[in-house]
């Protein structure tokens, strides 16, 4: 064959407007702001991160916006987003280990969480949406297990209730979209034919 082939390098020049927006426009930014209630310590944090982890899987969030950026309303806006400082609050929690069912060996271990999610725009702090999630599980445990058992379900029952919240969320969050479009259509004035 013996064709020589000859290297091409393209560049391509960018707007400063076009190259100061990330690929994050349109998603909304959010950044985790408290977990209250009355658990441990140890559960607050397990819950911060199973919520962060379930906003930043959603194609809606984000809490990156790229090195040394603010998440101020300005630079918010120059990235067509909006911002969101969310809260989780712990409503019940729920912790039993009743004996062992006749012919077994291991402890009847339930383990069940309800939390409501509150999204705050930036910067106004006005409430934007909220959800809320319940989740129970009941175990078969080895007693030697049972706090190591007790963490594991609990992750997962926060999980579950976390995601149905942030379903909840997301779902407000469209319909609220939606319904500036159905505002304005309200306004107008419609005749009746006679």
């Amino acid at each position: 064959f013996g064709l020589g082939c000859a290297a091409i390098t393209t560049t391509f020049l960018l707007s400063p407007a076009a190259a100061a927006k990330p690929a994050t426009t349109g998603k909304h930014y959010f950044k985790v702001v408290a977990v209250e209630g009355d658990v441990a310590e140890a559960t607050r944090t397990l819950a911060r991160q199973r919520l962060e982890q379930e906003l930043s899987n959603r194609e809606q969030f984000t809490n990156d916006l790229g090195a040394d950026v603010e998440a101020s309303a300005e630079s918010l806006k120059s990235r067509g987003m909006r911002g969101f400082e969310i809260s989780m609050r712990f409503l019940s929690t729920a912790k039993k280990v009743d004996e062992p069912k006749a012919g077994k060996r291991g402890k009847q271990l339930t383990i069940g969480t309800r939390i409501s999610v509150f999204g705050s725009e930036i910067p106004n702090k006005r409430l934007a949406f909220s959800g809320e999630g319940e989740s129970t599980q009941i175990a078969e445990v080895d007693e030697r297990r049972l706090d190591k058992e007790a963490q594991l379900m609990m992750s997962e029952v926060l999980g579950d209730a976390i995601r149905q919240a942030v379903d909840q969320a997301v779902l407000k969050l469209s319909v609220a979209k939606l319904g500036g479009g159905d505002a304005s259509l309200k306004k107008r004035k419609t005749k009746t034919p006679r």
